[in-house]
């Protein structure tokens, strides 16, 4: 998402990262509260690189990836923003070290956002690399002390987060199957119909949207 209009030099750069089973798209009710005006660039990463994913990932890898992104490919010059082209190109490594070493100063100022999941990898980016981000704002972070990985509490959200639902006959029956769970049902509509519109896809979605983007299948 970036910003329609000329840069605001004392702006804010967000990096937001959302919980295990949730779209990206799942923040956008939140942008259009924090900001009046922005404008998407939709990638479906997902969907392309469907069948290419292990079965397992390990946490650390979220938290590379980010760092990866900021470091290696978000743009140095935010007054660009306006002409970003669908792929970033990589930037030398000269900026990743550059960063590393003094943050985004005189570039921007990086804050977090993030939710569960998302928010246990921008935690661990920053602390591996914490001269990136000015601050971070971390909703529900799964934190896990060492040693305390074993604790019933840990499998129940495991158990819980696997025995979600996957398919619904249409996405009248999901939205009223998720307004009627207990953790859906105070969300804001407009946030669970965000949901609804992002987090699933009908059967034959994927090969339309890949065929959208000029991308084939695997």
């Amino acid at each position: 998402y970036r910003r329609k209009g000329p840069w605001l030099p004392d702006g804010l750069t967000l990096v937001v990262t959302h919980a295990v089973g949730f779209p990206k798209e799942i923040w956008e009710p939140a942008y259009a509260k924090i900001v009046e005006q922005t404008e998407l660039l939709e990638l479906s990463g997902a969907i392309i690189n469907a069948g290419k994913f292990g079965v397992l990932s390990a946490w650390e890898d979220k938290s590379r990836d980010v760092l990866h992104f900021l470091l290696h490919y978000l743009p140095v010059d935010p007054v660009s923003s306006a002409d970003l082209p669908l792929h970033l190109p990589r930037l030398p490594d000269a900026v990743a070290e550059a960063r590393r070493q003094r943050g985004f100063v005189g570039e921007r100022t990086l804050v977090g956002l993030a939710h569960s999941a998302g928010a246990s990898a921008l935690i661990r980016a920053a602390i591996w690399e914490p001269k990136l981000f000015h601050s971070l704002i971390a909703l529900e972070p799964i934190v896990v002390m060492n040693g305390k990985s074993t604790l019933p509490v840990y499998d129940s959200w495991i158990t819980g987060a696997l025995g979600r639902r996957a398919k619904w006959s249409s996405r009248t029956e999901a939205y009223n199957s998720y307004k009627a769970s207990p953790s859906f049902s105070y969300w804001d509509p407009t946030v669970l119909e965000t949901f609804i519109k992002y987090g699933i896809m009908e059967d034959d979605e994927r090969a339309r949207r890949c065929e959208a983007q000029g991308t084939r299948l695997p």
